[in-house]
């Protein structure tokens, strides 16, 4: 379920994308951290639901955990004109995005060698 809700809103944020020109910056940059923020999400319910009782995942939750609060930080410094992200920048977080999503079943794989090994 949570990989159909997942999908939507990335394609919302893209169709958005396609309507927003590029002086009007900021809700760009809050597609693509949002869209990090919720790659971040995913992986971590994925890996949750084949490795959640592992006395050891306790480390992964953490990390993930650590990583979507510092991804809504960015995101709300982006929401009040604190930060605003470079081309580079966003470059970079898309590309994270794109890696957490696309690569999902490869980083799970390797939780579960960390976890069981």
């Amino acid at each position: 379920m949570i990989n159909i809700c997942v999908f939507f809103v990335l394609l919302v944020m893209v169709v958005a994308r396609a309507y927003v020109g590029d002086e009007n910056a900021m809700p760009i940059n809050l597609c693509v951290y949002v869209s990090l923020w919720i790659a971040v999400i995913a992986l971590y319910n994925s890996a949750r639901e084949k490795y959640g009782r592992i006395d050891k995942f306790h480390t992964i939750r953490g990390l993930c955990v650590i990583c979507m609060f510092a991804f809504a930080c960015v995101i709300v410094a982006i929401l009040f004109k604190i930060w605003e992200p470079s081309t580079k920048a966003n470059d970079i977080a898309t590309l994270l995005a794109l890696l957490l999503s696309l690569s999902q079943k490869i980083l799970i794989d390797w939780m579960g060698r960390y976890l069981n090994g």
